[in-house]
């Protein structure tokens, strides 16, 4: 739904802006490039960019894929897709760096 995406959106760049924050994304390869038929992958986001509403993907499979930048739209619907192994949808997840004590 477009308020999900929405605060999908607010949420990543909090969490962006945070020096101990991060954002880690599932999403559906396929749903980004028609050239790629990939499944779900896993990768943490490094920025937001608010004149194009985009964000960096850093991707972990860096010897295929480098980072790029992705349409905050196109990246929810990315991650708006259902995982074949588990029938459960995609998303993302925010985590907090542990504190030292």
């Amino acid at each position: 739904a477009v308020e999900d995406a929405a605060r999908f959106r607010e949420t990543a760049k909090a969490a962006l802006g945070a020096r101990d924050r991060f954002v880690l994304i599932n999403f559906s390869r396929g749903t980004m490039s028609d050239d790629d038929q990939g499944g779900g992958h896993f990768s943490p986001l490094a920025a937001y960019h608010e004149e194009t509403d985009s964000f960096l993907v850093m991707d972990v499979a860096r010897y295929k894929y480098p980072p790029f930048w992705v349409d905050a739209d196109l990246l929810w619907r990315a991650m708006a897709t259902t995982d074949t192994v588990s029938e459960r949808h995609r998303g993302y997840i925010v985590i907090d760096a542990p504190r030292a004590h």
